[in-house]
């Protein structure tokens, strides 16, 4: 593989400049208020 061909696979991060902070606090504390326990669950497999 040549150097032009070489994927990045480099994490990139948008500057907080262009994040809508306060909107984003709103979504989480809407998220933790409507359901605290399934916020960061898995929830069910698909699996076959």
């Amino acid at each position: 593989m040549s150097q032009s061909e070489t994927i990045s696979l480099a994490r990139g991060a948008p500057s907080i400049d262009i994040v809508a902070t306060e909107d984003l606090r709103a979504a989480a504390d809407a998220a933790f208020s409507n359901d605290p326990t399934g916020t960061f669950s898995y929830g069910t497999a698909a699996g076959y």
